[in-house]
């Protein structure tokens, strides 16, 4: 079965958005990364916005500490209709 273009756009916007992540928590804590981004990345690239999203929400305080990352994710998944 064939996938509609909606939806290979999101995968795609998803993947985008995991590698941004990715590249932007690699470099916080001396190279050790975010572990409640990481966690987030994981969710993301499963395809469960849902959890990906209540990460977020749970380790907001955490998030909040990284400003880039933080847009980031306020941006392109938080403000996103999935």
């Amino acid at each position: 079965m064939m996938e509609n273009q909606e939806s290979k756009k999101e995968k795609n916007h998803i993947e985008i958005l995991a590698n941004r992540l990715e590249e932007l928590q690699s470099t916080k804590n001396e190279g050790r990364g975010v572990s409640c981004v990481q966690t987030l990345i994981v969710y993301l690239r499963r395809g469960d916005i849902d959890s990906a999203k209540a990460v977020y929400l749970n380790k907001g305080d955490k998030i909040r500490n990284y400003p880039d990352i933080k847009e980031l994710i306020e941006i392109e998944l938080m403000q996103e209709k999935f």
